[in-house]
């Protein structure tokens, strides 16, 4: 069931989405077709205009193609760091990856935990790519 919380979010967000969809001049046949990821139709945007539905995980696709942002700041939660990992899990990862590896990868762990990511806003260990390799520079 909608709570009336969302049900208020669910119209404020259909209407900004019929708004901005009148403004750019496409019909919803329009704004469907364009939505990545297929599988959506003119009656699922329907849908999100009368406020019925939330884009959910279209929302990005949706803000994209219109160039707008659809959440406002107060709706955004912050996502909990995530647990460090087991002692178990690290002895599993020395016997399997070897000590140098396993290393890097309890290090990138240990900074993920932390909450804390890198000047460049990346979220992987200076000096390795995202699968824990050594880059060039």
């Amino acid at each position: 069931m909608v709570t009336a919380n969302e049900a208020a979010r669910n119209a404020a967000t259909g209407l900004r989405i019929k708004k901005r969809r009148q403004e750019l001049g496409m019909s919803q046949e329009d704004l469907a077709a364009r939505i990545s990821g297929g599988g959506v139709s003119k009656s699922t945007v329907q849908k999100w205009e009368s406020g019925r539905h939330f884009p959910g995980r279209h929302l990005g696709s949706v803000e994209a193609v219109l160039g707008i942002t659809l959440v406002d700041e107060q709706d955004v939660r912050p996502v909990p760091a995530p647990a460090p990992m087991s002692e178990r899990l690290r002895r599993l990862m020395r016997d399997e990856l070897g000590d140098e590896r396993a290393a890097r990868l309890i290090a990138h762990d240990e900074h993920l935990a932390s909450g804390r990511t890198s000047e460049a806003g990346d979220d992987h260990p200076r000096g390795s790519d995202h699968k824990g390799r050594r880059s060039a520079g």
